[in-house]
């Protein structure tokens, strides 16, 4: 077996792994999706968490809603686009989604927040797409000349 056949075996075994746990990132996060309970929450505030000194300090917020009358709260980590973007402010109504046996757990009800680990997928599959297109294109234009 040459090094490209090896290569080739090995791409797709890359590929097939990859569609597989895109997969199981959907079905996970959809199955969270489909059993929680959607209520509206309130961001009460932003906390500084302490980290290991590598990584620093990260801001979560926490965030209050109500279920049977009595006030639960949960923190929920800025990702990167809010940090961008200031998408939230103290004060601001925010769906809620959360399961009854878990409060703490609840999730802030929108993408970014119930699909996470599928948009990390999805990202990596677009940027491994680009290259396989670039490359693809190269191999066309060294094989014209």
């Amino acid at each position: 077996m040459t090094t490209h056949e090896t290569l080739r075996r090995a791409f797709r075994l890359l590929i097939i792994a990859s569609i597989l746990t895109t997969g199981g990132a959907v079905l996970y996060e959809n199955e969270y999706v489909n059993s929680g309970i959607r209520t509206s929450g309130e961001i009460m505030a932003f906390k500084r968490k302490a980290y290991s000194s590598a990584q620093g300090d990260a801001i979560e917020m926490e965030i209050r809603y109500t279920v049977n009358k009595e006030q639960k709260i949960f923190y929920s980590s800025r990702n990167v686009i809010e940090q961008i973007m200031a998408t939230y402010k103290p004060g601001d109504t925010v769906p809620v989604v959360y399961n009854p046996d878990r409060y703490p757990e609840a999730k802030i009800g929108n993408l970014q927040h119930l699909y996470q680990i599928t948009l990390i997928f999805i990202i990596l599959w677009l940027v491994f797409c680009i290259g396989l297109i670039i490359a693809w294109r190269r191999n066309l234009a060294e094989n014209d000349n």
